[in-house]
C-alpha cells in the first residue's frame, strides 16, 4: 500500500489556516518530515491535500518538528526540533533559524503576544512519571546566534521547586504581562 502522511503536531493561525507537522519517514526520497500550511478555505475539502502548501522538509538529520506554535501575525512558526527551539517564515521555501541552545532540551515555544519574545522551557529535569520539566526562559525573538539556555541563567524567569513541581508553558497573557 501507498504511505501515507502521518501528522505529528498542528497549531492553527489567526487567520484560521492550519499548520501540521509531518513525519514522512515511511516515504521514499530524502525528506523525512515536512512543516505545510493549510488555507482555511480547503481545511474540511476533500481535496484539501491539492492546496497543502508545503514550507519546508527536513532531513532524517535534522529530525521531526514538534510542538508548534504560530506568532500572533501568523506570519512564523516556532518549533521543537532536536532539543533546540527554531523559527521560520510561513512561506514556501522558508529557512529556518535556531533560537536556543544548551545543555538540555529546549521545548514548549510560545510567541509573546507582539511576536518580540518566545517563552520556552528548559527540560533539565526528569520526572518520574517520564515527562521532563525545567524553568521557563523568556529570550528575544532574534535572527543571531543561538542563545545558550542554563539553569539559573540570565533568561530564566520562574523556578520548579520544591522537589517534585514542575513549571507549566501555556501561553501568555493577552497583554503579555
Amino acid at each position: 500500500g501507498a504511505a501515507e502522511n502521518v501528522a505529528v503536531d498542528w497549531a492553527w493561525t489567526p487567520g484560521n489556516d492550519l499548520v501540521i507537522s509531518f513525519d514522512l519517514s515511511d516515504q521514499e526520497g530524502p525528506e523525512w518530515s515536512a512543516i505545510a500550511l493549510v488555507p482555511n478555505k480547503h481545511i474540511t475539502s476533500e481535496k484539501r491535500d491539492e492546496h497543502l502548501m508545503l514550507i519546508r522538509t527536513f532531513t532524517e538529520a535534522e529530525g521531526v518538528p514538534t510542538q508548534l506554535s504560530v506568532s500572533p501575525k501568523g506570519s512564523e512558526v516556532l518549533f521543537t526540533l532536536n532539543d533546540s527551539i527554531h523559527v521560520m517564515e510561513l512561506r514556501k521555501g522558508a529557512q529556518m533559524h535556531q533560537l536556543t541552545t544548551g545543555p538540555y532540551p529546549q521545548e514548549w515555544g510560545v510567541f509573546s503576544p507582539d511576536g518580540n519574545f518566545v517563552a520556552l522551557v528548559d527540560s533539565h529535569k526528569s520526572l518520574p512519571f517520564g515527562a521532563d520539566a525545567g524553568p521557563v526562559n523568556i529570550i528575544p525573538n532574534h535572527r543571531g546566534e543561538p542563545i545558550f539556555i542554563s539553569k539559573g541563567g540570565p533568561y530564566q524567569v520562574t523556578s520548579h521547586e520544591p522537589e517534585g513541581t514542575t513549571d507549566q508553558l501555556e501561553d501568555w497573557s493577552p497583554k503579555g504581562n
